[in-house]
């Protein structure tokens, strides 16, 4: 009973923590039937949205446990995570490049995220949601995980972007922003004291 009532509170928790409301789009195939905003301009800039905030020990303690659920792994004490997360979104600039540009895009983004963890103390992994754009692409990456509906119901709730990441220090510090181009951002973040 004790475990039921921990995950029904964590739920609670991280559905207060993270709500905002959602904007629905329709369903998308490799094919893109929806308009998506690949340019530079003012909806773009408005979708792109920044959260911090610090949780208690015990919330950082259930969440951390979570994630090792959700990411199959064991997170080891003392280490900040980094969740780069890929979704559907009605604005996407990366989107606007051809599939073999997005896969060396995406690679870079693997490597600038690896570098920068390594410089700090960070653990990152890559997640994609089912529908995200070239999840073909994902599939094919060892870096990325498929997204069981956690990340996407619990932690990344806006969906107007394709690209957010999420980051939690061990002292409950996090921050989560969704808009693409933000490793300078995650630097940012995971040098400030």
């Amino acid at each position: 009973m004790n475990n039921y009532l921990k995950k029904i509170s964590f739920f609670l928790f991280v559905n207060t923590l993270f709500s905002c409301v959602t904007n629905k789009i329709t369903d998308i195939k490799p094919i893109i039937d929806i308009e998506v905003n690949t340019k530079l301009n003012p909806e773009l800039i408005k979708s792109r949205k920044a959260f911090s905030e610090k949780l208690t020990n015990p919330q950082y303690k259930l969440l951390k446990i979570n994630l090792e659920k959700e990411l199959n792994t064991k997170i080891p004490e003392g280490k900040t995570i980094l969740i780069n997360y890929r979704q559907k979104g009605r604005n996407c600039i990366s989107l606007s490049l051809n599939n073999s540009d997005f896969s060396k895009f995406t690679n870079r983004g693997i490597q600038i995220s690896s570098k920068i963890s390594a410089d700090n103390n960070t653990l990152d992994y890559f997640v994609y949601e089912e529908n995200a754009f070239y999840k073909n692409l994902y599939k094919k990456k060892q870096k990325f995980k498929l997204d069981s509906g956690f990340f996407y119901n619990n932690i990344f709730t806006l969906h107007e972007t394709c690209d957010a990441f999420f980051i939690i220090k061990s002292n409950g510090d996090f921050f989560k922003y969704y808009g693409g181009d933000y490793f300078s951002i995650v630097k940012t973040f995971l040098e400030k004291e």
